[in-house]
């Protein structure tokens, strides 16, 4: 007997297509709402401000809502909202090639292992090494493709923007939420992301020498301690591994080489700091207060280089002198690498024009206005481009007993309007 195709997959299928096809139009409409030419392959076609970024949605729910728009559409709303009138030129990370994928899977394989019941201390600090220098290196292998094919299509007098960052916090605090759901800290946890925890939090137990039985005692006078010595090693151990894998070396000369030669032919990267310049508190206070030895580096994007230009981010608030008015953000990663600050806020639109925040969002206002430097001055290194900005569109903002240079927006908009300092 002859069966025809199922009904219930049919239609199932239909809903699949269906959605996609939503997805490809809602893509296409809010990439023309922002002046977004989406390309895996740019060619040079003059000066541009490139972005790599996620533009893909997952579901159409994502575009309903504007604040959870792709993270690229946010980023390049940024830069229009600048002021800034050239071409951006998208590139969707998650279409990349799929070489660098191997760290990452290398990652998630060593951070799945840390479930599997019986580790050994050895496996444990290997699972974390595998874990933070898989993550690492798949970020600055995927920035180093993105950059020499740039480099190859002979791409001048522009800029890119990354606004992606991982640091030494986010990596520790990534491990810490994989035990917490053990602690019974109130979070809405299924039984099996419990016993997870559980299982991860006794391989750990083992690895950094603590007492499982004082890690979760309900008394904090007993938890407490013990945890934060949990997090310090937790701390220690991905300090290290960042610091010394030859993995990350290798990785790291090859994205320093990747920049040098972008930025070589008179172009600029722009990038964010991240948003990890408050985890260290954040870990310490899951610990009741016990202050932790937090290595100098510890909130700093790993994607930093001296060459690039680094953007902090401010919003507005209560100063540390007790004024009300613009402040260093306390999210933002506030490194000696940060070059510049800027406004963190991007007004999403929507319904109740939502506002959100993050230094994704300062970075692509340094780089609109960087690109206007170099489509107006083509002979332009990128020093000569981020002094320019330094010295005829930033103010000092004094902030903890130090100065620091921000972007200035009346000359900024000026500037994107007329072309003229």
């Amino acid at each position: 007997m002859a069966f025809g195709p199922d009904p219930f997959f049919q239609g199932v299928n239909m809903m699949q297509q269906f959605q996609q096809q939503q997805v490809q139009n809602l893509t296409s409409t809010a990439l023309a709402n922002v002046g977004v030419e989406l390309n895996s392959n740019p060619t040079a076609q003059g000066p541009a401000l490139y972005v790599q970024d996620t533009f893909t949605a997952s579901s159409p729910d994502q575009f309903m809502d504007p604040s959870r728009n792709p993270h690229g559409i946010s980023v390049s709303r940024a830069v229009r909202q600048q002021g800034f009138q050239g071409r951006i030129v998208g590139t969707d990370d998650t279409r990349m090639g799929a070489r660098p994928l191997s760290h990452l899977s290398q990652a998630a394989t060593h951070i799945g292992q840390l479930s599997l019941a019986g580790r050994t201390r050895e496996q444990v600090l290997s699972d974390i090494e595998g874990f933070a220098t898989g993550s690492v290196a798949h970020l600055l292998d995927k920035k180093s493709d993105y950059l020499e094919n740039l480099s190859s299509r002979g791409v001048t007098n522009s800029v890119v923007n990354f606004s992606q960052a991982s640091s030494k916090a986010q990596l520790t605090r990534t491990l810490y939420e994989e035990v917490r759901p053990a602690f019974g800290d109130g979070r809405n946890v299924n039984p099996e992301a419990r016993q997870r925890s559980q299982t991860v939090l006794t391989n750990m137990v083992g690895a950094f020498g603590l007492d499982q039985r004082r890690l979760t005692d309900p008394k904090p006078e007993i938890h407490q301690p013990e945890r934060a010595r949990l997090v310090q090693g937790l701390i220690d151990q991905v300090s290290n591994r960042v610091d010394t894998s030859p993995v990350l070396s290798s990785a790291r000369g090859r994205y320093d080489d990747s920049i040098a030669k972008f930025e070589g032919n008179r172009n600029s990267i722009v990038l964010s700091a991240g948003n990890d310049g408050s985890v260290g508190q954040q870990l310490q206070d899951f610990n009741g207060g016990i202050p932790l030895n937090l290595p100098a580096d510890f909130s700093r994007n790993i994607l930093e280089n001296d060459a690039v230009t680094t953007v902090g981010a401010t919003d507005s608030g209560i100063r540390p002198n007790g004024t009300i008015g613009t402040r260093q953000a306390s999210y933002s990663s506030q490194s000696n690498g940060v070059d510049i600050y800027a406004n963190g806020n991007l007004q999403a639109g929507g319904p109740f024009s939502q506002t959100i925040q993050g230094t994704s969002f300062a970075a692509p206002r340094v780089a609109a206005v960087m690109a206007d430097i170099h489509r107006q001055n083509p002979q332009y290194t990128s020093t000569q481009a981020e002094n320019a900005l330094r010295q005829q569109m930033k103010y000092s903002l004094t902030t903890g007993g130090q100065s620091v240079p921000v972007l200035h927006e009346p000359p900024t908009s000026q500037y994107l309007a007329s072309n003229t300092f």
